[in-house]
């Protein structure tokens, strides 16, 4: 299978265009409601994690409210942006899951970070300010495969005044919560033909992405 990594990403702001709610059923365990996507602005950087700025690139947000039915863990790796034209496969750029309402869970209650790629100090340990590497926490987005399609990732840039600059593609560990909101952002190409976007979860298709997004 391709593989393509960009050169980008991670904290956005964002306003949500209206859009009709969608739910599905996966595998009568866990239920997916689609509720809204968005073209977001790369106005706001976090000061330890950014994207570099491209023409081609276009910051995607897509939220969907998620529920356990048996109350087993949530992956949040299986999800995927499909560009069914020029037949990209796109891993989440970031995410943050939330509770719903003015009482927010912890980011590790709801899926914690995890680096693809370790990186160690001068003695041979993980950096205490960098998402940890553990290849026993499973990444599932590399589980299902699209014949004929590239995944796309987006690997995050850290800032650190010890180590200079760390750049890895990052995953979660499953959410322990077995209701919550997620915010899904993903990075689109966009110097090929127009895309013709869907969201999936492992296999499952869940909704098209409608957004009006020409070459540039």
């Amino acid at each position: 299978m391709k593989k393509l990594i960009l050169c980008s990403l991670v904290l956005l702001i964002y306003t949500f265009q209206n859009t009709t709610s969608q739910t599905i059923v996966i595998r009568d365990s866990l239920e997916i409601e689609f509720k809204k996507t968005k073209e977001i602005s790369n106005s706001y950087l976090h000061s330890s994690a950014k994207m570099k700025k491209s023409d081609h690139l276009v910051r995607i947000l897509v939220r969907c409210d998620l529920t356990a039915l048996f109350k087993q863990p949530v992956d949040i790796n299986a999800f995927s942006l499909i560009d069914t034209e020029n037949k990209f496969r796109y891993r989440i750029a970031t995410y943050f899951g939330y509770k719903k309402g003015p009482s927010l869970f912890t980011h590790g209650d709801l899926g914690r970070p995890h680096l693809k790629k370790e990186v160690l100090n001068k003695r041979g340990k993980q950096y205490k300010f960098l998402p940890p590497y553990d290849p026993s926490v499973p990444d599932s987005f590399e589980t299902y495969t699209f014949e004929g399609y590239t995944n796309i990732e987006v690997p995050t840039q850290y800032y650190n005044l010890v180590s200079g600059e760390v750049v890895s593609v990052k995953y979660y560990s499953p959410s322990q919560k077995p209701k919550f909101r997620a915010d899904l952002q993903f990075v689109v190409i966009t110097n090929q033909k127009t895309p013709k976007l869907a969201l999936y979860y492992g296999k499952e298709f869940i909704t098209e992405i409608e957004l009006d997004i020409a070459p540039k």
